[in-house]
């Protein structure tokens, strides 16, 4: 179990580094969808984030589109919600378990329904509900909310003859939702119960068609419990299906509600989700240097006052729709293939080109003393974590060699049920870890009873913990899910920075604080040298200090944002106060553990 421990150790070291390379591709925009909407166009959508400080008003000459050839001609830019009207489509989960006498339907899905209508600006916004069982039942589409309140009327008094399936009912709403990429939005609404079963393919064709569409995916599930399930379903198969949902928000730049029950709060992160989608820049260009065929690649660059590029997204590709002269040369003398961004085209040819300034080279270069730019050095620092790992595995395997004949065996015991329940599983004495350092080396999870076993096998997911607010700046009683082994949080949205949860609030830092949980059920709390602190129970932690966590813990990012750790299941005992003067009875002492390591899988 120590081995494979460290291993994992190793292994995550080499994917943060990777995961950091690809963040640094983006700064201040992020691409959300790019097409060629028509022959010799292409469109692009793009968020734009705090750190680049746009102004209201737009100036096409501040953007450009690079392509392979070069900048594309005849950038216009304008805001996604100027464009015209918003198609919104009701996705609905009529089966008993939701929308039932008890279910998160009836006290959910209706109400915040009614409510998200008030968002809406009639008669240019239409919306359709579309109802799903073993397939949809899709109604027209609205232009006034009066007609729309009756077909939510009427799916409230029906019910699912059988089984219902999701991906009948998203394929449905792609067939009938119209081509208007950055204009149509998805609202699912489910306990993704039945619909478990649905195959992976069939998840992969719904998420690729509904990328490639440009529509915008918001789902609002439920948790679900054993009573959901019906026979042949599993956990571990709603988890995929949940899983599947996730993913489907995410790929489409939607939001994903989970496991929230008051209709008030999922209406305003729906509506944060839909003001957000209005806010996307859609920057079109006209096509140029494109070759006979294939796919070809893009960016789009800011640059304030046509000055020096301060900001730029990814590069993405897509399918060029090509006429007669996409061919023709882009703005300028190119270079082809196109030079990287530390470069200039000098007489087709590329070489390093002047700098001031950072900004200068980017995304792919550094500006150096000289003055010249130059390539970001690359990290090679994943390949050390990797070349440590493999070493410190050849020291375990001749350490344990040496140790072989000397070992006691201990009988494993069976995976049986057994009443009482099994006492928890101790190993041998071990000589007394150290504390855990800082950030360089992370908790080594303990052995695994055979409980804790069964249970990982049938979910195959982390303990169920939440981080919920409890005070500050932010919406009391949000919540949010540690579904990673390693969460950070902090107040800036780019993703260069990584955060997995962003708190807008003023003293919260870019990159404030970290959470690690790990299947064992231990969760650990980590200060990464934010500027007004990270507090546990109270106490500011010093920067890399790690303090470990337990459900009822109170953790304050700065003092504007308050949460506690929350884990369903495990009850925090208050307090026990006492008016007498008496002294309270000393507990029974148990048996002394000194020299045993009792292992508590943290996921009761």
């Amino acid at each position: 179990m120590e081995t494979r421990a460290r291993l994992s150790v190793a292994l995550a070291v080499a994917v943060s580094s990777i995961a950091v390379t690809a963040a640094a591709q983006e700064k201040g925009l992020h691409l959300q969808h790019v097409s060629s909407p028509a022959p010799g166009r292409l469109r692009a959508f793009v968020a734009p984030d705090a750190t680049i400080g746009l102004g209201s008003k737009l100036e096409n000459n501040e953007f450009a589109v690079i392509l392979p050839g070069g900048r594309a001609r005849d950038v216009d830019v304008k805001r996604n919600g100027t464009r015209g009207g918003m198609t919104t489509i009701v996705l609905l989960d009529i089966s008993g378990s939701y929308i039932g006498k008890d279910g998160a339907g009836r006290t959910v899905a209706f109400p915040t329904i009614k409510r998200y209508l008030s968002h809406l600006s009639f008669p240019a916004d239409q919306i359709a509900l579309f109802p799903f069982e073993a397939d949809a039942q899709p109604s027209g589409f609205h232009h006034d909310p009066a007609p729309f309140l009756k077909e939510v009327e009427r799916a409230e008094r029906q019910k699912a003859k059988g089984r219902t399936n999701l991906i009948a009912g998203l394929r449905a709403a792609l067939k009938e939702a119209p081509e208007a990429p950055g204009l149509v939005e998805v609202v699912i609404f489910t306990d993704a119960g039945d619909e478990a079963n649905d195959t992976k393919k069939g998840w992969e064709e719904v998420v690729e068609e509904s990328v490639r569409r440009g529509i915008r995916f918001d789902v609002v599930t439920i948790k679900a419990t054993p009573k959901d399930f019906r026979d042949g379903d599993k956990p571990s198969a709603w988890l995929a299906s949940h899983n599947h949902l996730a993913e489907l928000s995410n790929r489409t730049h939607g939001r994903f509600v989970d496991d929230v029950a008051d209709p008030a709060q999922v209406d305003t992160l729906l509506e944060k989700s839909r003001s957000d989608s209005q806010g996307w820049l859609v920057v079109e260009a006209k096509l140029c240097g494109a070759g006979a065929t294939g796919d070809i690649d893009a960016r789009v660059e800011y640059a304030p006052g046509g000055g020096a590029t301060t900001g730029y997204t990814r590069t993405e590709k897509f399918s060029p729709q090509l006429d007669a002269d996409s061919k023709t040369a882009c703005e300028g003398i190119v270079c082809l293939p196109t030079c990287p961004s530390w470069q200039a085209c000098t007489n087709k040819s590329c070489g390093p080109k002047q700098c001031s300034a950072p900004e200068n080279c980017a995304p792919d270069g550094v500006c150096g003393a000289d003055k010249l730019c130059a390539p970001v050095p690359q990290s090679r620092s994943w390949i050390w974590a990797l070349a440590a790992g493999g070493l410190l595995l050849l020291v375990l395997g001749i350490f344990a060699l040496t140790r072989r004949t000397k070992a006691t065996p201990i009988e494993q015991p069976a995976i049986v049920d057994v009443t009482p329940p099994p006492v928890a599983m101790v190993v041998e004495p071990v000589p007394a870890a150290e504390p855990p350092p800082a950030v360089e080396s992370e908790p080594i999870a303990e052995p695994v009873s055979a409980p804790a076993i069964q249970a990982q096998n049938a979910l195959e997911h982390l303990p169920e913990t939440h981080l919920v607010a409890v005070g500050g700046e932010i919406t009391h009683g949000e919540k949010w899910r540690l579904h990673k082994r390693k969460m950070q949080v902090g107040g800036s949205s780019d993703p260069a920075d990584g955060n997995d949860i962003v708190f807008a609030v003023a003293k919260v830092s870019g990159r404030h604080a970290q959470f690690d949980l790990y299947p064992s059920g231990d969760l650990w709390v980590t200060d990464l040298g934010s500027s007004n602190g990270t507090f546990v129970d109270g106490r500011r932690i010093t920067q890399g200090e790690r303090v470990k966590l337990q459900a009822g813990t109170q953790v304050k990012v700065s003092q504007q944002v308050i949460l506690e750790v929350v884990r369903p299941g495990v009850q925090v005992a208050p307090p026990i106060l006492s008016t007498s003067k008496e002294p309270e009875p000393e507990a029974p002492k148990l048996p002394s553990s000194k020299g045993r390591t009792v292992f508590d899988p943290g996921n009761r």
